[in-house]
Formats: C-alpha cells, structure tokens, sequence
C-alpha cells in the first residue's frame, strides 16, 4: 500500500482519501477491549485510529524495554488492521497527553548536560536511539509492507516551546524532520503546531476551520489535517467534571471540511483510564475527556450524532477531495456557504456561525432555517443533517446505581438539544445528574 498525499488530502494506492480518525491510547485501555473499542468507532464512522507512542512507559529503566500486556503495541495495531482502519502512530518522543514527564522516561533528565527538546547532544542522542529502535520494532506494520500504520509524528507542539530555544529550536525541528525521513518508513510524516520542510503541518485545537486560510497560504502543497479536535478536556483533581456540548463538536468537525479539510482526528475518541501512577499533576485516573467512546469505550451520544456527520461525509467523501478547497459564498454577517460539486453529486454546506441567533438562508431557491453555531449539510440539493439537530434515537443516558442506597439511581444524561442552546454557546459544560427514586 503506497502513501503520499497533495495539496487535497493523503493519497492512499494514489486515491485520494478522506481520514476520519479518533484516538484510543493502548496504555489507557486493555487488551481485552481493543477489538470492542475498534468494532464501536467503524460502526461510528471512523476508518482511521491514532495514538501517541509512550516511552515512559516502554523504557522505565534505559535499555530495558517492556511491550507486554497494555503496552503490546504491536497487537494494539494489528487488532486495528483487522477491523479495516488505518493507523496513525504519533511517536513524539515527546508527547505531552498528560502523561509523566510529557512522554519521557524519568531517567533521561538524570544525564550529565542534557537539555530537552532542543539542539543538545545528550538529549538527540537518546531521542535518536529510542526512535530508530522503535520504528525498527514495528517492521512489518507499515502501509508499504502491508501494514496500516500510514502516518507517523515526530515531536509534538514544537512551536508552543520552539521559540523559546531561539536559533537552536529550529535546528533541533530540523535534525528531528530529517532523523524521521532517514528512518525510509515509506508513510509520511506530520508534525502537529509547527513544522519544517519534509513533514505535513497539522492543526489541534476545539476549532480548525479559523486556521485553514493560514495553513494553505504557508503549505500550499499539503492538505489540511486536524490532528486534535478536541471533543471535551481532561479532568483535575478537585474540579467538576470538564464536558463539550455535542452539537459544539459536531458544528466545528463539519465546519472543518465545509472550509476545505480533508482530514480529522478526534482526541480524544476514547480517552480511557490513567492505570497506576502514569498521569501529569493534578490528572485525575479517569481520563474519560468527555470523548465519544466513554471511559468503559461504550457509545454516548456524542459517538451517535457524530456518526450521522461521518456517514454524509463518507458517502460523499469523492466529492469533497476530487474537488479543489469551495470558496465561501457569504449569505449574511456570519453565514457561508460552501459547495463542492462533482459530475451530478454535490455537497453543500450552510454554515451558521452567528451564536446568538437562527438564521434564514436561500440557496438554490429554497430557504433553510439554520439553527445557530451550527452546519446544515444537503446532499444533492437535499438536506441530509444539521449538527445541532440530535435525534432522539441518538441519544444515551447512563444509569449508576448507588451500592449503599439501591432504591436510588443517579442518571447521568448529556447537555444537549435545547437545553445546550438554553445555557449558551460555551465550549465547556458540566454533565446534569438527576436524582430519581
């Protein structure tokens, strides 16, 4: 399988194709949940899995390496090969996922005149060492030898830090791109908020779309790929539990593609739990995120109504990446319309972006009531899903009860429909939890 890509999306046997990907950390779930975890996302839509590389936790003690149990990445990513998705490796080293020490072994900040993330003999030695052992490790599971690994990441974020290091920051992103291409894996490789020549420069963050005019203008050659859509955020000891409105997350993938990417990854898709003494400060175990596959990586309904998006978006996935990036038509003071076309099949994206109200949009002849921070999708001239309409069959309550009070259940329900758009446009809610005898 060969893997490249153009200014449109990654090419995959030179097809173009449009990656729908969610995160599941091996060391966050269980062997015995890899092949349920994987069978809930293709049925969600997904035809792509990513995860970080942890070499904390691979190497706790130097040249003592352990891929057993949780840590089997090997069998992480072949049960994926079997449920027909694609992998995305993010090997880092550093990785930051609110892990220890970022992703890095304790033991490599006890070496004599190291400095991390940066041009420093010490530090690229050991960097260098453990990429090229784990990338020889995982032979035989890349696109081109018949694998499904078909991206990998080197770094993480290096513009948030890179600056800081001045001249010998971009050194190090240099060396770091160039030690990644002298590897010959075959696949591609990203490096997410800041980049150099030889690698895709991918985007995080809760929103995309404003980015996009920013990354063709500097990679006019490279698609768009959202490495992290953000579908909640993690939660702290002693802080309310940290949730995303699912419409929010709906409204920001749609409006990612509308604006001409061709390439998602939420992270998290399953965020899981943080076993044994594995998380940052403050990190609590759970490391649910408030994610699509909960921390059990049963369905919410999140996972549902972002299934609808996904199965408009795959239907119609030739349309949007044989067509060149839609330029915006703009229909009032916050509303587009983009509309990308091929042969007789079209998609057209109605784009709301005001919060405040709905907005009544014609296109073609026909007038849409667009509800607000939202995206309606037509098909063929048909409208097929607006993503602050949530089905009633797409919605899923959890139900716990209390082991020392059995006549008493908490209902744990989702914030969303008109109660979201009641308590406002804000990226973070709280769950609501419902006493009920």
């Amino acid at each position: 399988m060969r893997v490249s890509y153009d200014h449109r999306a990654i090419k995959i046997d030179g097809k173009r194709t449009l990656i729908l990907s969610g995160a599941i950390h091996y060391p966050r779930s269980t062997p015995g949940m890899w092949s349920e975890l994987f069978k809930r996302s293709r049925d969600a839509g997904l035809n792509t899995v990513e995860t970080y590389v942890f070499w904390n936790h691979h190497e706790r003690e130097r040249r003592l390496y352990d891929f057993s149990g949780r840590l089997d990445v090997r069998r992480f990513v072949a049960t994926a090969a079997r449920h027909g998705l694609y992998v995305i490796l993010r090997i880092g080293p550093y990785i930051c996922s609110e892990t220890n020490f970022g992703g890095f072994p304790a033991w490599l900040r006890d070496l004599p005149g190291i400095r991390m993330r940066t041009f420093n003999e010490p530090f690229m030695r050991e960097m260098e060492r453990w990429v090229r052992f784990f990338t020889g490790y995982m032979r035989g599971l890349y696109a081109p030898e018949g694998g499904p690994i078909i991206l990998a990441q080197i770094e993480n974020e290096y513009e948030l830090i890179g600056k800081k290091y001045g001249r010998d920051g971009k050194k190090y992103a240099r060396w770091a791109i160039d030690t990644a291409l002298s590897l010959d894996l075959g696949i591609p490789w990203i490096m997410c908020v800041g980049s150099a020549a030889g690698a895709i420069e991918t985007i995080n963050g809760f929103y995309a779309h404003p980015h996009l005019d920013k990354h063709f203008r500097k990679h006019p050659d490279q698609p768009a790929l959202w490495t992290e859509n953000w579908p909640g955020w993690y939660d702290t000891w002693g802080a309310a539990h940290r949730v995303r409105m699912t419409e929010n997350v709906a409204w920001a993938t749609a409006r990612f593609f509308a604006a001409g990417g061709t390439g998602v990854n939420y992270y998290m898709w399953h965020g899981g739990t943080n076993f044994g003494r594995t998380t940052m400060y403050l990190q609590t175990t759970s490391y649910d995120f408030d994610a699509p596959l909960d921390e059990w990586g049963l369905a919410t309904t999140k996972s549902k109504h972002l299934a609808r998006l996904h199965k408009v978006l795959a239907e119609h996935a030739d349309v949007l990446v044989q067509s060149e990036r839609a330029k915006p038509k703009r229909l009032g003071r916050s509303q587009y319309a983009y509309r990308y076309a091929r042969g007789k099949r079209s998609l057209v994206f109605l784009c709301n972006d005001a919060s405040e109200a709905a907005a009544e949009l014609t296109w073609d002849g026909k007038t849409y009531r667009i509800p607000p921070v939202s995206v309606t999708v037509l098909a063929g001239g048909r409208p097929v899903m607006n993503t602050a309409q949530i089905r009633r069959s797409s919605v899923i309550k959890r139900r716990m009860r209390d082991a020392h009070k059995p006549d008493r259940t908490l209902i744990v329900a989702s914030l969303g429909g008109a109660a979201a758009r009641r308590a406002g446009d804000r990226r973070v809610q709280h769950h609501r939890l419902e006493e009920t005898a």
